[in-house]
């Protein structure tokens, strides 16, 4: 639970730090450039949530022997 809320937190700081770029800039190349890896971001915070999580019995039938 507590990583899912990182993960929250750190796409919320790099929204906010994004958008002061965005604002304070101005420039088209930057807002495409922004919002390309803001969407990039975004997909994959969502891809890492919408995993399951392995189970332990799981993890036990994928160690090499010994």
């Amino acid at each position: 639970m507590l990583d899912k809320a990182l993960a929250a937190l750190s796409i919320l700081c790099l929204v906010a730090f994004v958008s002061v770029l965005i604002v304070y800039i101005g420039e088209v190349d930057l807002v495409v450039v922004s919002v390309v890896v803001l969407v990039m971001a975004a997909y994959d915070f969502v891809l890492l949530n919408r995993s399951q999580p392995q189970s332990d019995e799981r993890a036990d039938e994928h160690e090499t022997p010994r």
